[in-house]
């Protein structure tokens, strides 16, 4: 049975998908032509479960997620992406949803790396990007679709919760609500699990993954620092970590990866 988050999800997704065929157009015109998309993708969705809401779909609505998102905001999950002289770039409400779609290149890599949000003012949000694995290639990382880097599942996810728990506070999120996370990686089949960033680091030859997509969801109330997340966030992702021919992270690790991306 699929959950609230995961029903987004597969809204975002789809609604993703559409934009991204109405606007392939733009690839040829944008000099774009031939370049395929990036192998990989990561999702958020999440949903903030309140009895009402007092938002719409409207200016102010954008006005005040906007600060909430750009205080927050690394790498970029939930970001607004505002290119200048690019219409499809911009911000728009569709459906009674502010979306944002975004699609740049690497003449490197020949490959197109999008990035596309949905802001429901019901209190539902939706991400989908490239995974990074695949955007920043250098000499020693092999070709996309290859890698995923050991720290990026944990540091995305709690990045992306730390801006959903910023969000719930324009919702006036009562203290018996909850909020309901999604996240889904795609093109994970054949890729390697290797160190920050480095192909010549493989944590192990053997740590190939055979399925090609895995969803975690988790569902949490309103804390008060996002510290007290960190345990639930190691167990639920350790599925994520055992498709690589059953890796699996000790805690001492996942405090190294706290204090190198939050605590410094």
């Amino acid at each position: 049975m699929s959950t609230l988050s995961q029903e987004f999800r597969e809204t975002g997704r789809m609604r993703s998908s559409e934009v991204s065929e109405e606007e392939s157009s733009l690839a040829e015109r944008n000099g774009l032509y031939g370049y395929s998309l990036a192998p990989g993708t990561w999702e958020a969705a999440a949903v903030i479960s309140v009895s009402d809401t007092k938002h719409r779909a409207n200016r102010a609505f954008l006005d005040t997620i906007k600060p909430i998102v750009f205080e927050v905001q690394s790498p970029e999950i939930w970001s607004f992406y505002n290119a200048r002289n690019c219409e499809y770039c911009r911000p728009r409400v569709y459906l009674n949803k502010w979306e944002n779609f975004a699609e740049n290149c690497c003449s490197k890599t020949m490959c197109r790396y999008q990035y596309f949000n949905l802001y429901d003012p019901t209190g539902k949000f939706y991400h989908m990007r490239s995974l990074d694995e695949d955007l920043y290639l250098g000499p020693q990382t092999g070709k996309p679709g290859k890698r995923f880097v050991v720290d990026l599942p944990f540091v995305h996810c709690t990045q992306a919760l730390n801006t959903i728990l910023k969000l719930a506070e324009i919702f006036d999120l009562n203290e018996g609500e909850c909020i309901e996370s999604s996240f889904r990686w795609f093109g994970l089949r054949n890729r390697r699990l290797v160190s920050e960033g480095r192909w010549e680091r493989d944590l192990d030859s053997e740590r190939v993954a055979y399925q090609d997509n895995i969803t975690v969801t988790l569902r949490i109330k309103r804390v008060e620092k996002l510290s007290e997340l960190y345990p639930l966030m190691y167990s639920k992702l350790l599925p994520v970590y055992n498709l690589f021919g059953g890796f699996e992270p000790t805690k001492d690790h996942f405090d190294k990866i706290v204090k190198k991306y939050f605590e410094t």
